[in-house]
């Protein structure tokens, strides 16, 4: 009765508006990805990581909140997954050594392109599993089956 009535409020404002944002926050984020040259300073995505662990918990537990039509997930995922890729070959080619490179929170767990690309592949897990969402990975698979046999 009355906790359903709490949750549909929930989901309708401000748990719906968190993932708008952190959808249009991550797309921003992923169109501005530049491929880091090896040698330089560690790595730090760790704002991408928040935004994709708010959205993997998103999908998990209120999937109703990310309405299909209104957060398109696909296109910064699939930035940061081809952004991550063009900067892992590129250390492949240049330095084995620099792979290793990544920053740290203060916790220990990593905030580099490892990270970032395994929070990735979990909210396409996370989405793979909503039964809302699971349909719009369909046209996706074979880009990221490439990209997943590319790690």
């Amino acid at each position: 009765g009355d906790d359903h009535r709490q949750l549909q409020r929930l989901r309708a404002g401000p748990v719906a508006a968190w993932g708008v944002l952190a959808t249009e926050q991550l797309g921003q984020l992923a169109s501005r990805y530049r491929v880091t040259p090896p040698g330089g300073e560690p790595e730090d995505h760790s704002l991408s990581i928040a935004l994709l662990r708010l959205l993997q918990l998103l999908l998990s537990s209120w999937p109703a909140s990310l309405p299909p039509a209104r957060c398109s997930l696909l296109p910064p995922l699939g930035a940061l997954l081809s952004g991550a890729l063009q900067t892992f070959q590129q250390r492949l080619l240049c330095d084995a050594a620099s792979l290793g490179e990544e920053g740290a929170d203060s916790d220990g767990s990593s905030l580099g392109l490892e990270a970032l690309v395994s929070h990735v592949f979990d909210v396409l897990a996370a989405m793979a599993s909503s039964s809302r969402h699971h349909k719009l990975l369909l046209p996706a698979l074979p880009q990221l089956l490439h990209g997943a046999i590319a790690f």
